[in-house]
C-alpha cells in the first residue's frame, strides 16, 4: 500500500469508515470500495 493509500485509510477510519482493495479483473489496476456513513454516530443519540 502506497502513501496515498495509507492516507485516505487514515481518514476514512477516523469517521467511521471502511474500505476495500481488489485487483481488477481482468487487466491491471486495483478497485477501492469506500463505506463512509452518512451521519456520525453520538453518544446521546436517540435521547
Amino acid at each position: 500500500m502506497g502513501l496515498g493509500l495509507a492516507m485516505i485509510a487514515a481518514l476514512v477510519w477516523s469517521i467511521g469508515g471502511s474500505y476495500r482493495l481488489a485487483n481488477c479483473e481482468p487487466g491491471p489496476g486495483i478497485e477501492m470500495e469506500l463505506t463512509i456513513p452518512a451521519k456520525p454516530a453520538t453518544s446521546d443519540e436517540g435521547e
